[in-house]
């Protein structure tokens, strides 16, 4: 379950608002809103960035979120994120007796003070699952362009160019042969 996401940033930013982006709420209802369980903290030293947001202490956050006032006292697995493929039947008591949970996703909106560009957020965020550091993060290097490369496809002259050339090149040989074929017959 996501729990963290940390990410270095020059510039502070402001949490403003955390929303459920059409994900489903699991094992419990939130209080008023799914940011009341979340913080962003700027300062912090985990997982090698220097800020983050969190849904558990993790040692670093709270006491309480801050992206929705009044927040909820960070504290184990609630408000954590579940895989948009999670099973919930196959959920074990350790994560289904907590909650308030998401199912799929969150976007949180944080502001920074102008000039900001997206390159003061450096390229790599550390996913953090669990409630603590030392479970396995996941580092992630698409912050800024998530868009996939171009893939190389021959525009449809060049196609055309190389099948008109393949059967300029099969006429001249089927015209030489027939030539010669013609004057082996008047031989």
């Amino acid at each position: 379950m996501l729990t963290g996401l940390f990410f270095n940033t020059t510039n502070p930013l402001t949490p403003v608002s955390a929303s459920l982006n059409g994900s489903s709420v699991l094992y419990g209802s939130l209080v008023n809103n799914v940011g009341e369980g979340w913080q962003y903290k700027s300062g912090v030293s985990a997982q090698g960035k220097n800020s983050g947001i969190s849904a558990t202490g993790l040692g670093i956050f709270g006491p309480t979120g801050n992206f929705f006032a009044p927040g909820q006292i960070l504290n184990g697995l609630n408000y954590g994120i579940l895989s948009a493929g999670d099973n919930t039947g196959t959920g074990n008591a350790g994560v289904t007796g907590h909650g308030p949970l998401s199912k799929n996703s969150v976007a949180y909106t944080l502001t920074a003070n102008a000039p900001f560009s997206l390159s003061e957020l450096g390229s790599t965020v550390v996913f953090q699952y669990g409630t603590s550091t030392t479970e396995p993060p996941l580092t992630g290097s698409c912050l800024r362009d998530c868009t996939p490369p171009p893939q190389v496809v021959p525009e449809p002259s060049t196609w055309i160019m190389l099948v008109t050339g393949t059967l300029g090149l099969l006429g001249y040989g089927w015209s030489r042969r027939q030539t010669h074929q013609d004057a082996e017959t008047s031989i």
